[in-house]
């Protein structure tokens, strides 16, 4: 999991650093969305040192991530927004075991990350029209499958669209046919 620490605590930066190394999870800490190496994390982790609505507004626009902690001391305003929060003190297996729940939950969502910016308007209806058993039918598909997939031509897949059920039913006779 690829984690970002918003933090100038430096207690904080030791325990999210011996967690993330502990979960073998990639840190990267900053004290200012200026100095950002990446646009795109799986966890955005802020210090409530350093949190701020505008803050939480520049990184929303800035920042694609998927998860978020806040870390705030016990006595703090409830902030809105973030997948977690976590009160100080804290021990740092509380941490571990906070990175590995997020991270399961991470790997659920992101199977293959689709960037919807780059996808058209017809695509994203395409994908949204998409019934139950079509996804799980694409979600079977083996890797040599899909390279086939994406290797067709226009031509071809405007063939293969046309084709009435009859005909693909006898398609898929043929093929297993082919197999025994």
């Amino acid at each position: 999991m690829n984690i970002l620490l918003i933090n100038d605590n430096p207690v904080v930066n030791k325990l999210v650093t011996l967690s993330a190394q502990k979960t073998s999870d990639t840190l990267e800490v900053v004290e200012s969305i200026d100095s950002l190496e990446s646009t795109s994390y799986d966890l955005v982790v802020i210090d409530d040192t350093l949190y701020s609505d505008e803050l939480h507004m520049e990184l929303n626009a800035k920042v694609q991530y998927s998860k978020s902690l806040y870390i705030c001391s016990r006595d703090a305003e409830e902030v809105s927004g973030f997948t977690k929060t976590l009160k100080k003190p804290f021990l740092p297996t509380d941490l571990v075991e906070l990175f590995s729940s997020l991270s399961k939950e991470v790997d659920e969502i992101d199977l293959s990350v689709l960037e919807i910016e780059d996808l058209e308007e017809d695509e994203i209806e395409e994908l949204e029209s998409l019934e139950e058993d079509e996804i799980e039918e694409l979600e079977s598909l083996e890797e040599d499958e899909i390279e086939e997939l994406e290797s067709l031509e226009e031509d071809e897949i405007e063939e293969l669209e046309s084709l009435e059920e009859d005909e693909i039913e006898e398609l898929e006779r043929l093929e297993e046919d082919e197999i025994e």
